[in-house]
């Protein structure tokens, strides 16, 4: 009987611990999802507009934004408040022409229109699937959430486990 009294209170936070990271997991895949599908979408949607970048292409983007973050809310408890979706969009190497965010989670781009790697854009004039682009553009997506565990083993394993959730998507 000393034995199991011992040994329930150790298996019971084993359990507890494993279903606190598998729910980190899960989360990460989902911040992982919406950075991914605001980067396809932008760049699917938006980044053969016109040159005029401001007014249509800050509403295409809008037009994208609203929607992708209602699905981060249904899928992430408290999106709206613990999380931030942003899409920047560069064109003709590192020039920023837009960047819009929506969520209220405060956090800032890891792209604040600064010049971007050089490596991934594209020589000028060099053909991409036999076709010379007239302008290239580059669509980023970046998801960030505040993870906040649900169970007392999670907040005891806060060391081991991630506080902020961050995920970048380059199209």
């Amino acid at each position: 009987m000393i034995e199991f009294l011992l040994t329930v209170p150790i298996v019971f936070s084993l359990v507890l611990a494993l279903l606190e990271f598998s729910v980190l997991f899960v989360q990460i895949q989902r911040v992982s999802a919406l950075s991914r599908e605001a980067a396809n979408a932008a760049f699917r949607d938006c980044s053969t507009l016109s040159n005029d970048p401001t007014p249509q292409l800050d509403a295409c983007i809008d037009g994208i934004l609203n929607p992708i973050s209602q699905g981060g809310a249904s899928i992430l408890s408290n999106f709206a408040a613990n999380g931030t979706l942003i899409v920047s969009i560069y064109q003709n190497g590192p020039v920023l022409v837009t960047q819009r965010t929506v969520g209220g989670g405060g956090y800032f781009s890891q792209y604040p229109g600064r010049p971007i790697d050089a490596r991934l854009i594209p020589p000028p004039g060099l053909p991409v699937n036999g076709v010379i682009p007239p302008l290239t553009r580059i669509a980023i997506g970046e998801a960030f959430y505040t993870y906040t565990p649900l169970t007392i083993v999670g907040t005891l394993l806060g060391f081991a486990l991630p506080g902020n959730l961050y995920e970048t998507t380059i199209y």
